[in-house]
């Protein structure tokens, strides 16, 4: 990755912008963008920025990986905050197949649907969850046929990374 980076900034560029909640979770961009001084804005920076807004979020990610990585930086940045989250890798599948219009059955609201994401988001609330965050860049897709379904504040991280690019 280091490689990468020091090819980037002989290229010209000034910042890095990691769009990927997996990626972001398994790799320690952190400490290579102090290592090579260039700011790197990674999904991880929107959590902790959200962090203390809530005390319980539900989430949903590609994979609990990704989940893992989303409940890390929440929970140290406010360790009095519950994660209600799962992965959810057959959502990306439907949405990859939306994005390829297959079928009307991979639209976002189909997708939303088939899968019980009012049931899932439900059963956030229940729990005391106070927002859903989204955490894979393929779910702005469903973003619109969730807000449908619930009341839940749905939380992107990519609007939180782009103001923090734009800070930079």
């Amino acid at each position: 990755m280091k490689v990468l980076f020091q090819k980037g900034l002989a290229s010209g560029a000034e910042a890095f912008f990691i769009y990927c909640n997996s990626l972001s979770a398994a790799f320690d961009f952190k400490s290579l963008a102090e290592e090579l001084d260039v700011p790197c804005i990674t999904p991880l920076d929107a959590y902790e920025k959200l962090a203390s807004d809530y005390s319980c979020c539900g989430l949903i990610a590609e994979n609990n990986q990704a989940t893992a990585g989303i409940e890390k930086i929440i929970t140290l940045t406010n360790p009095e905050c519950s994660i209600l989250g799962n992965g959810l890798l057959f959502l990306v599948e439907d949405i990859e197949k939306g994005y390829r219009n297959e079928s009307p059955l991979y639209t976002a609201e189909s997708i939303v649907d088939r899968h019980q994401l009012r049931t899932l988001c439900d059963f956030y609330k229940a729990n005391g969850a106070q927002c859903l965050i989204i955490g894979c860049t393929h779910f702005p897709y469903i973003h619109q046929a969730l807000e449908n379904v619930t009341d839940l504040p749905i939380i992107d991280p990519a609007d939180i990374m782009f103001s923090l690019l734009e800070c930079r």
